[in-house]
């Protein structure tokens, strides 16, 4: 019986290691997994898109509506290759307003 539940836990973590593996091999770039590796990483870059746009030095809420460098693909939504708004991508991560999103940046907020 303790043999059986080694196999079973081994085939298990072999089963795991090869899914990361893959998701890491790719990037995240097959469809299902890429706004899922984005939602894990993406903050940082939505982060360093908006320091790049000043925001860091001066309240910038007309950013919401400026597309930025983030495709719709990357936060699951289509077509796929559209740059996406800022205020799209904050939604993304489940800021309903924009200043909470900045704040999240450390962007100036009134």
């Amino acid at each position: 019986m303790a043999e059986q539940t080694f196999w079973i836990i081994a085939a298990l973590a072999i089963v795991i290691v090869v899914v990361i593996t893959i998701i890491i091999l790719y990037g995240g770039q097959l469809g299902p997994f890429k706004s899922w590796v984005f939602k894990i990483t993406g903050h940082q870059e939505l982060c360093r898109l908006l320091s790049i746009k000043g925001c860091v030095n001066s309240y910038l809420p007309q950013l919401e509506n400026e597309l930025c460098e983030i495709t719709y693909s990357q936060i699951g939504k289509s077509p796929g290759d559209v740059k996406a708004r800022f205020g799209e991508v904050c939604e993304f991560f489940g800021f309903r307003n924009f200043d909470d999103c900045l704040k999240s940046c450390n962007c100036m907020t009134p």
